[in-house]
């Protein structure tokens, strides 16, 4: 299972604070949702050339989203869309400020500023997004991984 949040401001994996979709959308320490957690791999990509408007950006598009509940019932349009090859059909005809979920928070806070991962914001699912950051080291730089 693949999940995607955005780290909202500098950090390690104990210090960091995140933005990501739960049952609601939440911002919270990495380490306070996810010490506990075993058979966990954490991955934190950084994009690089960022300067502190373009960073402030993408962080208030992404706290934006603080408080509102999961969108559960994207994973009817998600699951269509799998049934289609991943084509971006079905999540197309939803509202992403709406119940957002995890990919949605990400993608469409760097779309806030011009950055996309290789497709449309509502089309990068989560294991696209690490695709894409590890494709461009050029444009994203491993901050850190966390197992347990």
């Amino acid at each position: 299972m693949s999940h995607t949040a955005l780290v909202i401001d500098s950090g390690t994996f104990s210090t960091a604070n995140i933005v990501e979709a739960l049952s609601k959308v939440e911002k919270h320490t990495i380490v306070s949702q996810y010490e506990k957690e075993t058979g966990i791999e954490i991955t934190c990509y950084r994009p690089l050339d960022l300067d502190d408007t373009e960073r402030e950006i993408i962080v208030k598009k992404a706290i934006s989203y603080v408080g509102c509940t999961y969108g559960y019932a994207k994973i009817l349009t998600n699951f269509l869309d799998f049934l289609l090859g991943g084509l971006y059909v079905f999540r197309r005809i939803t509202t992403p400020e709406k119940d957002p979920m995890c990919y949605e928070i990400v993608s469409i806070a760097y779309s806030e500023d011009n950055l996309y991962f290789g497709t449309e914001p509502g089309a990068a699912l989560p294991e696209e997004i690490l695709l894409y950051c590890e494709a461009h080291p050029k444009k994203y730089q491993k901050i850190f991984t966390y197992k347990k």
